[in-house]
């Protein structure tokens, strides 16, 4: 579970979540006295604490959500999630600013599309909707990819009920699910396979799920199919305020990117760049 305690002391913290007990947390301040030191530096010198744990408690102590070392709720490809001081981390917040600047408050809404599958699009759909929930934004990931869905193994959310269910008119108990660790930060899964995934996505009910988020969330990012093999993420797209085009190194045919956005382009989708993930 992660630690909770905004504003509290780091030692309280520690004991909290159960990195030291009293007596510890006793003998730590003892010696921090004596040396002149910090909390958490002299308990990693007594050797009663990680780095990794004291990390995440000054995480709490900021309110800053991420995930402990040891934690399996969410997938380890959630890299902003466990090691939010990373330089990948870091280059997410740079994508969040871009983002955020052309965007129209109250919310953004953003298409993520690729030409083929393995291209990194939910890794980075994933992963970017973790860092605009550490920023305090409230944040919804929509899996529109029908075909092959992935979105619900990242953030171990469920496939019962999704996107599928309810844009098929059908009753779905729990469409949205909140992730563990990251308060304000919601998952609507795909949903079982349907057998007209295209058909769903452009009719009347999408708009209407858009419409629906427009008014709850600050961030609506969107999962879609690959692009070189179907039409609905261009489809998405169009209902988006802005679409990122996602491309792998060493893997991503650059024709293909290039074909991408002239469609794109030629439907008037707004784009506001191409991600190059490793």
């Amino acid at each position: 579970h992660s630690i909770v305690g905004r504003g509290e002391k780091l030692g309280d913290l520690l004991v909290q979540h159960g990195v030291l007990n009293s007596e510890q947390a006793s003998q730590v301040l003892a010696y921090q006295e004596r040396n002149g030191l910090l909390f958490g530096d002299s308990a990693k010198r007594l050797g009663l604490a990680t780095e990794a744990e004291l990390k995440q408690a000054l995480a709490a102590q900021f309110g800053f959500p991420c995930v402990p070392a040891g934690d399996r709720t969410l997938s380890r490809e959630l890299v902003a999630a466990y090691h939010p001081d990373s330089s990948y981390a870091e280059h997410l917040r740079q994508l969040r600013a871009d983002l955020l600047s052309v965007a129209t408050p109250p919310c953004v809404v953003v298409a993520v599309m690729s030409p083929r599958h393995h291209d990194g699009r939910t890794h980075l759909v994933g992963n970017l909707a973790v860092v605009f929930a550490q920023s305090g934004r409230r944040v919804l990931v929509v899996d529109a990819d029908l075909r092959r869905p992935r979105v619900h193994d990242l953030f171990k959310t469920g496939n019962e009920c999704g996107v599928s269910v309810l844009l098929s008119a059908r009753k779905c108990d729990k469409p949205v699910r909140e992730v563990t660790h990251f308060p304000g930060l919601d998952v609507m899964s795909a949903g079982p396979k349907p057998p007209n995934p295209q058909e769903l996505i452009s009719g009347e009910g999408m708009l209407t799920l858009l419409r629906s988020a427009r008014g709850r969330y600050d961030v609506v990012l969107i999962d879609t199919p690959p692009a070189a093999r179907y039409a609905d993420g261009e489809i998405v797209a169009q209902m988006a305020d802005t679409t990122l085009i996602v491309a792998r190194k060493h893997k991503t045919q650059h024709r293909r990117l290039l074909d991408l956005a002239a469609r794109l382009k030629k439907k008037n989708v707004a784009v506001t760049g191409c991600v190059l993930v490793s």
